[in-house]
């Protein structure tokens, strides 16, 4: 199915993967995401919060090291690694990629963390995978054993609740960064994820 969203004076459609739990397919998912996007021509930035186990950012670099190999020519998502690994970092990296892109799809890791809350505060969609076994789905909801009914809401959902709500201090903070017109902090954008089959970079962080 295409997808085509909307481009809005604002900047970029964020998506973000998001769940506290570990191993539901966070990672694979924004992968797949990512290139279905980059196939459909849309300008695709993205940037990875699960800084231990990176597992996008590794899969993006392989990416381009397939191309550089195969001498082949692939599309390439334009990702800003978040230096220093802070609120700062994460706000102008962001307000880069929504200056330059169509989508924006940011990979949180699979417990609560600040960046992730951040990135929850400013998703315009929210992607939440979940493995078919009631262990995943109790990261979302309390359900009752007997009536198989939901007693109340996760501490993620409560977590996602509590930082889509307007008055939320963290999404007033996002969307006041985001309006600004200069970056805080230094952040470096990867030419190797954007490097063509001759080895040659197809951006920079200007942009």
């Amino acid at each position: 199915m295409s997808v085509q969203p909307e481009r809005r004076p604002r900047g970029a459609h964020i998506i973000v993967l998001g769940n506290e739990k570990g191993g539901s397919g966070k990672s694979t998912t924004a992968m797949h995401v990512v290139v279905g996007l980059l196939h459909e021509r849309l300008r695709v930035g993205c940037i990875d919060l699960d800084l231990r186990q990176a597992t996008l950012s590794r899969y993006v670099a392989n990416r381009a090291e397939f191309c550089r190999r195969g001498g082949v020519r692939l599309p390439m998502p334009d990702q800003i690694a978040i230096e220093p690994p802070e609120p700062a970092g994460f706000d102008s990296a962001l307000t880069e990629l929504r200056a330059r892109s169509d989508v924006v799809v940011i990979d949180c890791p699979g417990h609560d963390a600040p960046l992730a809350r951040r990135a929850h505060a400013c998703a315009d969609t929210l992607i939440t995978p979940l493995n078919d076994s009631f262990i995943d789905f109790d990261v979302l909801a309390r359900v009752d054993a007997e009536g198989v009914k939901v007693v109340r809401p996760s501490h993620y959902a409560e977590m996602v609740w509590e930082q889509r709500t307007t008055g939320s201090s963290c999404a007033t903070a996002c969307r006041r960064s985001m309006r600004a017109t200069s970056a805080t902090s230094s952040v470096r954008s990867r030419p190797w994820l954007s490097a063509s089959a001759s080895g040659s970079p197809r951006g920079s962080a200007s942009g």
